[in-house]
């Protein structure tokens, strides 16, 4: 079966992330927003970006290919589920079903510290809501015009509006848009590890995407590549090959995740697993860092067997 490549891109934001809250005004309800605030005051001011609070994630400069993976040991590690597995005779499961105990709001608050840390690292996880929620509508304020008065004294008695601009962040991702991401991310790599896939691949209707009514005849995998990528392709010497293009980290997960589900990629331990600390995880005392069967590019090389330098540095020295 022929791998799948995707096109490398960089992941940048500017500035430490925090959670931002805006009633919506339709539903009178609060809605949270992962959001870099320095951004937000140079889009309302129009100073200059200062380069030194940029941060980039190059995932491929990192050779960072299991990202999807480690997604789900966050969320689940977190976050209270239960999986149920059918059975075969021989022991095979046969279907998985992950389930959120609660509602969403019950993990809200342990959940807001987990993105915000892995923001900080790896930047923003989707360039835009997934689910074509359009923003928050934004407040119109009245003035008074000078003049503004008596028509028979010649004075207009017509209002001016303006937009209030101090809302631009409403057009981010609602953080309950990430929780769900992730929620359907970590779902597909339990379903990975036991082999029990077809459904995320075949064309079958899926009642429910990410925790909303949203019934479609396509799979999850294909839904998914759709939202968050773009075709694309590579080029060496004279031959070019398709490829995808994430338009955001989300897109390069699921792009990692379809490799794994229709490209017969395989992942197995770096050999330094549970035994060092490795470069690629700040959060995890010891690596529990999986590597891909092949990278997702042109360059061919040997088989992938350490995480980080420091992983291979340990392998070199217990040999």
């Amino acid at each position: 079966m022929a791998d799948l490549l995707i096109s490398r891109f960089n992941n940048i934001s500017y500035g430490e992330p925090a959670i931002l809250s805006e009633k919506n005004p339709v539903t009178k309800k609060n809605e949270k927003f992962l959001t870099w605030p320095e951004m937000l005051d140079h889009m309302d001011t129009g100073s200059a970006l200062d380069p030194s609070k940029m941060h980039v994630y190059a995932p491929f400069g990192a050779k960072d290919y299991d990202i999807h993976r480690y997604i789900a040991r966050l969320f689940l590690g977190v976050v209270e589920t239960t999986a149920d597995f059918e059975q075969d005779k021989k022991g095979n499961a046969t279907q998985v079903h992950l389930n959120i105990a609660g509602e969403y709001e019950d993990h809200e608050e342990r959940f807001e510290k987990i993105a915000l840390r892995f923001a900080s690292e790896y930047g923003d996880f989707m360039a835009r809501d997934p689910f074509d929620r359009p923003p928050l509508p934004s407040q119109t304020i009245e003035i008074h015009p000078k003049g503004f008065g008596d028509p028979t004294q010649g004075q207009s008695n017509t209002p001016e509006y303006i937009v209030d601009q101090s809302r631009r962040f409403v057009n981010f991702p609602r953080l309950r848009s990430w929780f769900y991401e992730w929620e359907r991310i970590s779902y597909a790599v339990l379903k990975k590890s036991v082999d029990c896939t077809d459904d995320l691949v075949d064309d079958i209707k899926i009642k429910s995407i990410c925790g909303e009514t949203a019934a479609t005849s396509e799979s999850l995998i294909r839904s998914k590549i759709r939202q968050h990528n773009s075709a694309d392709i590579q080029v060496r010497r004279t031959e070019t090959f398709p490829a995808l293009l994430p338009n955001s980290l989300a897109g390069y997960c699921w792009s990692l995740m379809a490799r794994e589900l229709t490209a017969n990629v395989e992942y197995e331990a770096c050999t330094r697993r549970f035994d060092t600390a490795c470069e690629r995880r700040s959060d995890e005392p010891l690596c529990q860092c999986t590597l891909p069967s092949s990278a997702p590019t042109l360059q061919s090389g040997n088989r992938i067997m350490h995480c980080c330098d420091r992983c291979r540095w340990a392998a070199n020295k217990a040999a």
